[in-house]
């Protein structure tokens, strides 16, 4: 079996779509393929062909969430200066720091 494309997954569903309409399936299976089709439509789209396109693409995403995560976690989220020896400190990267300060000048965390 070759690669299989977008167009090949959205005709077979449109196939089992209408078995299931022709066998009297007015139900949830007929309407699961209906959005099944919707989804790899806008896929389609998007300029994805093939279904490991499409599993890239979803991998991309994910990656790149969990990258948005980690630099939201560190510049979006404001931390707390932290005093000792008379000093205040990044909670980040534990260089000086003055208060009042929007952003750590070293490493960029979110003060408050």
């Amino acid at each position: 079996m070759g690669i299989l494309t977008i167009d090949t997954a959205i005709t077979g569903l449109g196939d089992l779509r209408s078995s299931l309409l022709e066998s009297g399936d007015r139900g949830s299976d007929a309407e699961v393929c209906q959005e099944a089709v919707n989804i790899l439509y806008t896929l389609l789209d998007s300029g994805v062909h093939t279904i490991e396109e499409a599993k890239d693409l979803v991998h991309d995403y994910n990656a790149l969430a969990k990258q948005y995560q980690a630099m939201y976690e560190r510049f979006g989220t404001a931390g707390h200066a932290v005093h000792k020896d008379s000093i205040w400190h990044c909670p980040n990267c534990n260089r000086k720091v003055t208060l009042g300060h929007s952003f750590c000048h070293w490493c960029g965390k979110k003060m408050e």
